[in-house]
Order: structure tokens, then C-alpha cells, then sequence
């Protein structure tokens, strides 16, 4: 994980923590392979007990705008993508993906 990501590890799970039913907070992607560039975006997996329902993109975009502020008050500007899933009917490719280059933030892992 990079430096930048590493200090803003406490805003980021500050901003993610009062979701109503978060299990996991998951960086995956370029950053969580330590692969990332300055164009690079952050991708963010929050895993939900619950059934996704739309009422939740609400709360994943105030999620999303907690980390971006976190980001910016750090003088970056990198995007932030976030996918809310409880893992149920996911694709299967994109768990074993998750599970094999993903960092659990926040939460017990039980990949």
C-alpha cells in the first residue's frame, strides 16, 4: 500500500465506518498491488450484511465524497471508485480477484 494511501487510512475508514451494515472495508485495484500511477483511481469494495438496495448508493455516495475530501485535503485528486455488494450473486471472477490481491481496511477478513 502507498504512502499516500496509508495516511489517509484513518479518514478513510472514518468516512466508510457509519455505513448500517458494513462488514468490510477492501482496497483492491492498482493501489492494494501497489501498482499505481498518478492517474490511477482508488477502488473500494464495502461489503454489506444486508441485500444491496438503492436506498444504499445514497450512502455510498456520501462514503465516496468522505474518501475524496480525504484525498484532496492530502492535495490529491484521485477518483475514487466504490462497489457496495454483500457478495451474494456477485461475479465470481471479481471475489477470487478481490480475495487474492485485495487489502481489508477495515473489518474481519473472511475471504
Amino acid at each position: 500500500m502507498s504512502r499516500e494511501l496509508r495516511e489517509l487510512l484513518p479518514e478513510l475508514v472514518a468516512a466508510a465506518e457509519g455505513i448500517q451494515g458494513l462488514k468490510q472495508l477492501i482496497l483492491y485495484g492498482s493501489f492494494a498491488r501497489g501498482e499505481e500511477d498518478r492517474r490511477s483511481d482508488v477502488d473500494l469494495l464495502l461489503v454489506l450484511d444486508t441485500p444491496v438496495d438503492p436506498e444504499k448508493t445514497e450512502v455510498a455516495e456520501k462514503a465516496r465524497r468522505g474518501i475524496v475530501e480525504a484525498f484532496a485535503r492530502a492535495g490529491s485528486e484521485r477518483g475514487v471508485q466504490i462497489t457496495l455488494s454483500n457478495l451474494k450473486g456477485v461475479d465470481e471472477s471479481f471475489i477470487e480477484n478481490v480475495a487474492r490481491e485485495g487489502v481489508v481496511l477495515w473489518g474481519k477478513p473472511f475471504f
